[in-house]
């Protein structure tokens, strides 16, 4: 008896015990041999997408792993569902650089970071603009006609 007999041993266990682990069994048929164990994964792969696409409700009734969270994230308004398209009527900015703006409808957001002097928005005109969450929290304003993005907060 060789050293590796035992080693073979409790792979054919194993296999025999997790009866439908096509990695498991291909390991124990062709472990030793890198091209058929490949080829034998690829088989069982190929086995498993078919049986899955020809029984869908199965599928249903039993989700793979992270699943549900794909089904919560689709289910979950889409961020152009969540854009509120609003008009600026006021813009004003502090000695830190951040801008607060009153809008038609009353309320005032504020910037939560500061915008260099060179992109402020006119306090004299109006602006039509998007405000919408991130994907990360908080809320993003998207101005008409400006190319970069704020990052606001509603204080009113």
């Amino acid at each position: 008896m060789d050293l590796l007999t035992p080693y073979f041993l409790l792979l054919a266990a194993a296999a025999a015990s997790a009866g439908s682990d096509p990695v498991l069994e291909c390991r124990a048929v062709h472990g030793d041999d890198p091209p058929a164990h490949i080829a034998c994964l690829e088989a069982a792969l190929r086995e498993r997408m078919t049986a899955g696409a020809a029984s869908d409700s199965s599928a249903a009734q039993t989700p793979e792993l992270g699943e549900e969270q794909l089904r919560r994230a689709q289910r979950q308004r889409s961020p152009a569902e969540t854009a509120v398209e609003v008009e600026i009527v006021s813009a004003t900015y502090d000695a830190q650089g951040l801008g607060v703006f009153r809008l038609a409808n009353g309320q005032v957001w504020r910037e939560t970071v500061a915008s260099p002097s060179n992109q402020r928005l006119a306090s004299d005109r109006t602006y039509r603009a998007r405000i919408q969450r991130g994907k990360l929290g908080g809320y993003r304003m998207y101005v008409d006609g400006i190319r970069w993005m704020l990052t606001v907060r509603r204080i009113e």
